[in-house]
């Protein structure tokens, strides 16, 4: 089901209901152009098939550049956050954004809410489970974090198999 959606949607309906969204949303605002996510609908335009990434029981968890789902959503509750970072013109960017990401997330459970450390130790733990892509083949394409990836001096990283 796509985020903020009530109903489960083929990527077509979906991406016809963007549209009229997005053209009703110009209008209203008299702009010649899409803002927000509606701006990369033309990159879906007249293609047959639309990328998406599933879960393991095959369910569509993300229509990228589009929307995401209802069922991964982030709430407070979440304890859990998958993170997608895609591109199809350069792999080192998304991997670079990604150990940012997870660098600032790790340097902030040194910090209290005004953002400033305390001096103190504190014992939390930050879980990156490694993601492996593959086509639809099933061949490798990426495996994200490898062993060259997540290299910081200050903080302390540890490897295992789960």
């Amino acid at each position: 089901m796509p985020l903020s959606k009530q109903n489960e949607m083929t990527a077509m309906e979906l991406f016809s209901q963007m549209q009229k969204e997005a053209e009703f949303l110009r209008k209203e605002k008299k702009r010649n152009t899409y803002s927000g996510v509606h701006k990369f609908l033309y990159l879906l335009e007249g293609k047959e098939l639309f990328p998406c990434l599933r879960d393991e029981a095959d369910n569509v968890i993300s229509f990228p550049p589009i929307t995401n789902s209802e069922t991964t959503k982030i709430t407070s509750e979440s304890v859990d956050v998958f993170v997608e970072v895609t591109s199809s013109v350069n792999l080192k960017w998304c991997k670079d954004v990604l150990d940012n990401l997870i660098h600032e997330v790790a340097l902030g459970f040194n910090t209290d809410d005004s953002g400033e450390s305390d001096g103190t130790e504190k014992k939390c733990r930050l879980l990156v489970q490694q993601v492996k892509t593959t086509d639809s083949q099933g061949q490798l394409k990426v495996l994200y974090p490898s062993q060259t990836d997540l290299q910081f001096s200050d903080l302390d990283t540890k490897r295992s198999q789960i």
